[in-house]
């Protein structure tokens, strides 16, 4: 039996760009019932406290929140507290109108992965 190494989607999206190689899971096959984690949240990570930045003119900034997923082409519907705020095809990045207080970040594959992060956005 030969053994595998891989790397989950957030390592393997940073060593990927370094070093080229990539440690990824190959793609499940339909009906599969394993449990690999096909996406990710990478940010904002798991529990984050944020602090909004302001532009110039001292408005403030959207925060921008960035995922990945195994498969290149996956589409990915974006919840920002059990609301829907979007959808991504390839390059998985959206914004988020933020208030400052705690939020629930779910993102859901049409694949059936899921993916949920809670954060805070602080106050100044």
């Amino acid at each position: 039996m030969q053994s595998v190494f891989y790397l989950d989607p957030v390592v393997n999206l940073y060593h990927k760009k370094q070093t080229g190689l990539d440690y990824s899971l190959p793609a499940k096959m339909v009906g599969s019932t394993l449990a690999n984690e096909d996406i990710a949240i990478i940010y904002p990570g798991l529990f984050a406290k944020v602090l909004l930045t302001t532009d110039l003119k001292q408005k403030k900034q959207q925060l921008i929140s960035k995922a990945i997923s195994v498969y290149p082409r996956d589409t990915l519907h974006w919840f920002l507290d059990s609301k829907s705020i979007g959808t991504t095809s390839t390059n998985h990045a959206i914004q988020l109108n933020a208030v400052p207080r705690v939020h629930n970040l779910t993102i859901v594959s049409v694949r059936e992965g899921r993916q949920s992060h809670r954060f805070t956005v602080l106050e100044e």
